[in-house]
């Protein structure tokens, strides 16, 4: 069994992340004594759900479940008031647990209602998708989306723990896989170089065949988040590098006509994001290609399946977290394995959305 520590210099935050498959004997010495609140989604509840919940060494009468339907649209204030509902009705207090078991939605969904019932309850994540085990299970960021914006609505808040068994990953479909996998191939470009190699001599059916391998790079991209958190829990310098392909990725997984899952959306940022920078003279047009190149040999799109008009893009856009009057905060890269913050404007963006839909028709 791995372990991996998290500590935060900028306030005393320290949590463990275990590659396990004895999930239960981790989880049961902490949560013995406790109310115990589980939060899924139908799918992980049908596969693991009723028995994890069965082997939870607590009083079961003191052990509750929620379940949502999958999918972006349980992220909601209605949902996170209904769990609120629960935990006032069954008494929870701060020293008892909520328990992720699902992908990032659930982790969003059950971070935030941590973070928030009397002002912070214990919280575990074990996720069960790629996307949670690299991405959304660390570092501590919680929301709702509210509107059709993603993640408005939201807070810091670290877990006590996180418990990664990667069999979770053998019930995931393809494109399931694929959707966390945009990630890892994500934190490769922005200066993962071992990670960036192993993905070089590695194909999609190889890494699925090999435990250890798959196990490698999940870790070491959970390794590449860890240095970056640690330096920047609230997401105000270093860390927003982790947002490249992000800018775009979110609008165009915002919109429904589109039907892109998160990583899909975000490797079509990575691209954007890409060509941008060959645009501000930043990166130069042989290495734009091999991020194409990259994200192509794994199956990930790079082409946009509908042409959007640039004013539905803009709309989207100014409701950014990082939106300012005219202008964005957009994640480039300065040469590979060189990402940078930088100030854009709506008018440039314009220009080079252009160049996009221009390269995906002549693809």
């Amino acid at each position: 069994m791995k372990k991996i520590d998290i500590n935060i210099k900028t306030k005393p935050i320290n949590y463990n992340i275990f590659f396990t498959e004895e999930i239960l004997e981790q989880l049961n010495p902490k949560i013995n004594g406790h109310k115990v609140l589980v939060i899924t989604d139908h799918n992980v509840n049908q596969l693991y759900t009723k028995e994890f919940v069965k082997s939870l060494n607590s009083d079961q009468n003191n052990l509750y479940k929620f379940v949502v339907k999958p999918g972006e649209k349980s992220k909601s204030l209605k949902k996170l008031e209904d769990i609120f509902d629960l935990l006032l009705d069954k008494g929870f207090n701060r020293d008892d647990y909520i328990i992720s078991l699902g992908g990032g939605v659930i982790g969003d969904l059950a971070g935030l209602a941590a973070s928030t019932f009397k002002r912070g309850l214990n919280l575990i994540q074990i996720p069960t998708t790629l996307l949670s085990q690299v991405d959304s299970s660390i570092g501590g960021k919680t929301a709702v989306n509210y509107k059709n914006i993603k993640n408005v609505i939201g807070t810091f808040y670290n877990p006590n723990l996180v418990l990664i068994n990667i069999n979770y990953l053998d019930t995931l479909s393809k494109r399931e896989f694929l959707n966390g996998f945009s990630e890892i191939i994500k934190t490769a470009f922005i200066g993962e170089k071992h990670l960036y190699q192993l993905l070089t001599k590695n194909s999609y059916n190889s890494i699925i065949k090999k435990r250890k391998l798959l196990e490698k790079i999940i870790e070491k991209a959970i390794l590449f988040k860890k240095q970056v958190v640690k330096e920047d829990l609230y997401d105000q310098n270093q860390r927003k590098i982790l947002n490249f392909g992000h800018t775009i990725g979110h609008v165009l997984e915002s919109n429904n006509r589109l039907n892109y899952k998160h990583g899909e959306a975000v490797t079509l940022g990575m691209k954007y994001a890409s060509l941008f920078s060959v645009y501000k003279n930043l990166l130069n047009r042989k290495e734009c290609d091999k991020i194409i190149k990259k994200i192509d040999k794994f199956g990930l799109p790079t082409k946009i399946n509908k042409n959007i008009p640039f004013k539905k893009i803009i709309s989207v856009i100014n409701q950014d977290k990082k939106s300012e009057n005219n202008d964005i905060k957009m994640v480039l890269l300065d040469g590979l394995f060189n990402p940078i913050v930088k100030k854009v404007s709506l008018s440039e963006l314009k220009v080079v959305w252009s160049d996009f839909i221009e390269e995906d028709s002549s693809d």
